[in-house]
């Protein structure tokens, strides 16, 4: 196995000489270091920012999808067990088979409601 050491060069600090000869005051050099450190301190504050709402975000869709295939799965079952129970009272399976998707469809109405009719606001008055 071959190794590599990683070592840093050593960067040489640069004398500030600006090419008029003008040397920075104490003021511009410390407004200079604390304009510096609340943009760092900002940008680190946008970056914690953005991982929170992409872990939330990514949480809310596992727990989603998750939810989603429960709550599918469940329906199905449901539905399977109406038509077989409509089947064993001597129903004609089409009979069953329509019951169970007209109740599907209208179950999904109705837990759509509010998306298909939002609610208006009253502030429009």
């Amino acid at each position: 196995m071959h190794s590599r050491s990683r070592r840093r060069r050593a960067s040489e600090r640069e004398e500030f000489e600006p090419e008029n000869g003008h040397v920075p005051s104490l003021l511009e050099i410390f407004l200079s270091y604390l304009t510096e450190r609340v943009a760092r301190s900002a940008v680190l504050r946008f970056r914690h920012g953005a991982r929170e709402v992409v872990t939330w975000t990514l949480r809310q869709a596992m727990a989603g999808g998750v939810t989603a295939a429960v709550l599918a799965l469940g329906i199905a079952l449901l539905l399977l067990a109406g038509i077989k129970g409509l089947e064993a009272a001597h129903c004609p399976s089409w009979v069953a088979y329509l019951a169970a998707g007209s109740i599907a469809v209208a179950g999904s109405l109705a837990l759509m409601k509010s998306v298909l009719d939002p609610p208006e606001d009253d502030d429009e008055e």
